[in-house]
C-alpha cells in the first residue's frame, strides 16, 4: 500500500526529486571543475580529507577546503551520474547512479564502492538491478544501511556496510520517489522517509510504515548533535532540529541560502549544503554565515 496519494507539497520553487588530507600524488593531474550541475548529494570524508564531496549529474566533485579548489575526483570514464551518495566513518564511499556514456558499464550502476575517495570504483554489488536515489547509514551503527531504488521504488537494507542488501519493503512507496531518509541517532530500526507529498516513520527497520505529517517535507538532513538538522518544505518551510526524525520540530535560528537546500552535511562546526538552483553554499561557523561557492553552476573564484 502505498501512502500519502491524497496530497502534495508545494514550495515557492519547484521541488527537486534528483532525476536526472586526501593522499593525492605528487602531480595532481585531476580537472579542476569550471561548470557543476544537477547536485545531488553531499558527504564529508570524516576520516580522510574531512573535506566534503559532492555527487553530481556529471561526477564526483572534490571541494577542498584548504586550498580553495574544487576538482573532479575520477577520469573522465567514471564521471558517472552520482545519485544516492555518502561516505563512512571508515572512509569507504558509496554511491549509486547512472554509468558516463565512456566506461563501459551498463545502467545502473547498482550500489559502487571506492576505497580511494572516490578515484576508482567498484561496481559489482546490484550491478544492472537498483538506483539508490538515497543511501543512508545508521548514525549508531553504520554497518547498517538504507537504500531508496527509485527504480522499483523499493526499500533495501544492509547490515554489512552497503556489501549485501536485502529487501525490506516493495509496497509502502510506490510511483514514489523519496526526498530524504533518516535514521534514529540511537535505534537503526527506527527511520523516518520524506516524499513530496509528506513524511512516514517506521519502527521495525522499514517493513511497516505510518504516515507522520502531511502538507511539510524535507528536503535535507544531517545527524545534529542529539538528533537532526532539517530543511523543510511546505506548511513548515526553513531550517528546523528535530530529535524524533521529524515528528516534532522546533526552528532553528541559523542563516538561510538563497534557495531551498536540497542535500546537506556536517562535519563539526562546518556545513555543507547543496541548494536547487545548483548552488553550493559552506558555512565554517554552524551555520552563522554562509560562503558561496558555487553560484547557479558556476565556482566562485574567491571563496
Amino acid at each position: 500500500m502505498a501512502y500519502w496519494k491524497n496530497f502534495i507539497v508545494f514550495t515557492g520553487t519547484a521541488l527537486l526529486t534528483a532525476g536526472c588530507g586526501t593522499s593525492e600524488s605528487a602531480e595532481d593531474t585531476r580537472e579542476t571543475a569550471e561548470e557543476i550541475m544537477h547536485m545531488h548529494d553531499v558527504a564529508f570524508d570524516t576520516s580522510g580529507s574531512g573535506d566534503p564531496y559532492i555527487g553530481t549529474h556529471y561526477g564526483l566533485l572534490h571541494v577542498d577546503l584548504d586550498k580553495q579548489e574544487m576538482k573532479w575526483q575520477s577520469s573522465p570514464e567514471e564521471r558517472h551520474d552520482f545519485m544516492g551518495f555518502t561516505v563512512l566513518e571508515d572512509g569507504t564511499f558509496l554511491s549509486s547512479g547512472h554509468p558516463d556514456h565512456s566506461s563501459g558499464l551498463d545502467d545502473p550502476l547498482g550500489v559502487m564502492h571506492s576505497d580511494d575517495q572516490g578515484k576508482t570504483w567498484n561496481a559489482e554489488v546490484l550491478y544492472q538491478e537498483v538506483d539508490f536515489h538515497q543511501i543512508e547509514p545508521a548514525p549508531s551503527d553504520q554497518s547498517v544501511l538504507y537504500g531508496f531504488d527509485s527504480y522499483n521504488s523499493t526499500l533495501y537494507r544492509s547490515e554489512d556496510g552497503g556489501m549485501k542488501w536485502d529487501t525490506v519493503n516493495d509496497e509502502a512507496f510506490e510511483d514514489i520517489d523519496l526526498l530524504e531518509i533518516m535514521v534514529h541517532p540511537d535505534d537503526e530500526n527506527l527511520l523516518s522517509a520524506a516524499s513530496p507529498y509528506g513524511t512516514a516513520r517506521s519502527s521495525d527497520g522499514g517493513a511497516t510504515w505510518e504516515t507522520m505529517k502531511e502538507g511539510t517535507t524535507v528536503l535535507s538532513s544531517a545527524p545534529y548533535q542529539d538528533g537532526h538538522l532539517i530543511y523543510s518544505a511546505g506548511e513548515e518551510e526553513g531550517w528546523f532540529y528535530t530529535e524524533d526524525l521529524g515528528e516534532t520540530t522546533e526552528p532553528y535560528d541559523i542563516a538561510l541560502p538563497e534557495e531551498p537546500v536540497i542535500s546537506l552535511d556536517i562535519n563539526g562546526r562546518i556545513f555543507a549544503a547543496g541548494g536547487s538552483e545548483d548552488s553550493f553554499y559552506v558555512s565554517f561557523d554552524g551555520g552563522e554565515n554562509w560562503e558561496v561557492w558555487i553560484d547557479k553552476g558556476e565556482p566562485v573564484q574567491e571563496t
